[in-house]
């Protein structure tokens, strides 16, 4: 059973974030408001208060420092421009600075898959559990939330990094649900030898407890979402379902369920080749979901520990040709050619063993249409493939 075919459409490459100027009047104005602790020169508090100067020097520093596997938890970097000419606006504001940028939508194409995590011991997880009100589906969607967050969050800590405005629509566009990239670093702070006027425009504290407040910050919001049932509240929007059938998903018996091979396409490397987390891998299960079946993702999700990872790598070069091979952390190589790389998560029922299905996974996926964003097949599909 093939799914999520979809015509492909003409897309951008690049989006342009700009930016207007922050000038020296704009840093005197600053200075008056909130005199500086120490001396400090007009033009260190306009390079400092900049938030294109911000944005442009937490990217480079990403994009210099974090591996590709890392890299992946914020939009492509594709550079600066400093000088857009009037020409370039037919209306507005002339901005004459911008970051050009991966265009993120609320779409497959810029959701990443991040691995599952181990951790069952940290603090949210208790206090989700203490609510009374979630399944064990909605405890481990949240807490891989949480996980997979906290992930990105450390990641820039790590490089010395603030973010300095965490918002839960920092983690997802606005009107989406599910998660994309942590963006917008114009609020942010890149720690260095000099003392500064401000981190994160307030008064400075030390990167070990901005880190704290921050991951603290994204622990509440996923909590206030728990407690107001965001999860529960969005399958019914997007199923149909009415609250009596989607607690019923949520709860029932998966004890007879027979399961599938299910295929994934993702635009994107995940940060590991292994077991996806729940909240990451959510939306692929939702786009395959079959018609006929309005539960389908909900149960699969609920029984990902069920499966086991395999991952393949599509490479397409400029002939149009194309080579798929398995892939893991140990083999993985940078895609240094220039040739354009997608990648096959297959998720393989433990109980058909993973050994055995190579073969006839590297066919199915070879044989997967242009455009779809994956497949699910049974047993006997898989035995054709032979």
């Amino acid at each position: 059973m093939d799914v999520g075919k979809h015509q492909e459409t003409y897309l951008p490459k690049y989006v342009a974030k700009v930016f207007s100027e922050y000038t020296e009047k704009d840093a005197q104005i600053q200075l008056r408001r909130f005199p500086s602790r120490i001396p400090k020169k007009v033009k260190e508090v306009k390079d400092e208060l900049d938030p294109y100067t911000n944005e442009a020097r937490a990217y480079h520093c990403i994009e210099m420092s974090c591996t590709s596997s890392e890299r992946i938890y914020y939009p492509e970097f594709h550079g600066v421009i400093t000088d857009l000419g009037r020409s370039r606006f037919t209306y507005g504001f002339i901005n004459p600075r911008a970051i050009v940028l991966e265009p993120i939508r609320p779409k497959l194409a810029s959701r990443r898959i991040l691995a599952a995590h181990s951790d069952d011991t940290c603090g949210i997880w208790n206090r989700l559990n203490i609510l009374g009100l979630l399944s064990g589906f909605e405890l481990e969607y949240y807490h891989s939330l949480f996980h997979d967050r906290i992930r990105r969050l450390l990641v820039l800590h790590r490089l010395g990094i603030t973010h300095g405005d965490v918002r839960d629509d920092h983690f997802r566009l606005p009107g989406d649900f599910h998660d994309t990239v942590l963006y917008d670093f114009s609020h942010s702070y890149t720690f260095s030898p000099v003392m500064p006027y401000l981190v994160n425009f307030r008064p400075p504290r030390s990167l070990k407890k901005i880190s704290e407040n921050e991951q603290a910050m994204v622990e509440q919001q996923i909590f206030e979402r728990a407690k107001n049932l965001d999860f529960r509240d969005h399958l019914e929007k997007t199923t149909g379902l009415n609250p009596t059938a989607a607690v019923d998903a949520l709860f029932q018996s998966l004890e007879d369920e027979s399961l599938d091979l299910i295929i994934l396409r993702v635009h994107f490397r995940p940060d590991a080749f292994s077991m996806p987390s729940v909240n990451s891998v959510f939306p692929f299960l939702e786009d395959i979901r079959p018609k006929d079946d309005q539960t389908w993702h909900i149960r699969r999700g609920r029984l990902l520990k069920s499966y086991e990872a395999v991952w393949i790598s599509s490479t397409t070069n400029g002939s149009g040709q194309t080579d798929m091979s398995f892939v893991s952390d140990s083999d993985y190589t940078e895609n240094s050619t220039g040739a354009k790389r997608r990648y096959l998560l297959c998720l393989v029922p433990k109980e058909w063993g993973v050994e055995g299905v190579r073969g006839p996974l590297m066919s199915i996926c070879s044989s997967l249409p242009r455009g779809a964003h994956g497949c699910i097949k049974t047993r006997i599909d898989l035995q054709n493939h032979d």
